[in-house]
């Protein structure tokens, strides 16, 4: 799904620390905990850099769920 690129910061994780994340933290929604739709590929740097509580996941957009048109909406 990824095409071996991280979540966040579209690095190629080939021959780097991977790591699977929750979109969702387990912590905000522990039922989302072994979706398939909530877990996704990231660097380990990236998973590890950024305290995932400063965003709310409400407000984060999702670029496999959202559509084009509501990312586009936050683009400038």
């Amino acid at each position: 799904m990824s095409f071996g690129k991280c979540f966040y910061c579209e690095t190629k994780l080939k021959g780097k620390r991977k790591e699977v994340d929750h979109h969702i933290e387990v912590t905000v929604d522990d039922t989302l905990s072994f979706e398939w739709y909530n877990l996704y590929l990231s660097y380990d740097n990236c998973n590890n850099k950024t305290p995932h509580s400063i965003i709310s996941v409400y407000d984060a957009l999702n670029p496999c769920s959202n559509s084009d048109e509501e990312i586009m909406k936050h683009l400038i």
